[in-house]
């Protein structure tokens, strides 16, 4: 899975799994952290339910700890 991590000017970071990656802003269509991405054609696009279902996860795990 890859996940827009932050922007650090010209650049984004990504992690895909347990490795972090540095590309081109210029290859990244998205620019909300968090974001689940997919690699198409050469560039990097959100992918819209993966990042729902993902921050849906995260709002129930959080719940859960104040349980």
């Amino acid at each position: 899975m890859l996940i827009l991590e932050e922007i650090h000017g010209e650049e984004a970071v990504i992690y895909r799994d347990d490795e972090k990656i540095t590309v081109p802003l210029e290859n990244v269509k998205c620019r909300e952290p968090g974001s689940v991405l997919l690699f198409r054609e050469g560039v990097y696009i959100k992918d819209e339910q993966a990042t729902e279902k993902r921050r849906r996860d995260i709002l129930s795990l959080q719940d859960s700890l104040w349980e």
